[in-house]
């Protein structure tokens, strides 16, 4: 069994200032999910070691995780 800690901050901070507070707690992936991103079934990755990602798919970032969490290593 994989698991990872998850949390969602639903706050009406603007989007600039929750991703400055997530870099500043040091998360280590942030997924931003918008209308947009609702409506194609993905997710907008960032990360603390590699930055913006891009959009990715659902079934994608769930894979990337597993990997992730299975070799220790970065998303």
């Amino acid at each position: 069994m994989l698991g990872i800690r998850a949390e969602a901050d639903t706050s009406n901070e603007r989007l600039a200032k929750l991703i400055r507070n997530a870099e500043k707690d040091k998360i280590p992936v942030m997924g931003i999910v918008g209308a947009q991103e609702v409506e194609s079934n993905s997710v907008s990755i960032r990360t603390r070691a590699s930055g913006e990602l891009g959009v990715i798919s659902v079934s994608e970032v769930i894979e990337r995780m597993k990997g992730a969490i299975v070799n220790f290593g970065n998303f």
